[in-house]
């Protein structure tokens, strides 16, 4: 496994404060098409745990997304495991 630049993530504060009420009615139209289209694929919406890299614990966590710890050394509740790869 390797990072990859995959998703999209924007803070809704910064949608809120960034966007004129024309431009956030239109931004919440295309994510609503983008989800209509999801669900008629048969997906469901998706939920995700973001980390932001500035933060000091970013890279433990990209550690143990990425297989390089066996256990759980940082106290995070995670057991990597296959199930978890």
């Amino acid at each position: 496994m390797k990072k990859e630049n995959k998703y999209l993530v924007l803070k809704l504060e910064d949608i809120e404060e960034g966007l004129w009420e024309p431009a956030k009615e239109t931004f919440w139209n295309y994510i609503n098409m983008i989800n209509v289209q999801r669900r008629k694929k048969g997906k469901k919406d998706n939920s995700y745990i973001v980390v932001n890299e500035d933060e000091p614990y970013a890279q433990k966590v990209w550690d143990l997304i990425l297989g390089k710890q066996e256990s759980d050394p940082y106290g995070l509740g995670f057991q990597n495991t296959e199930a978890h790869r």
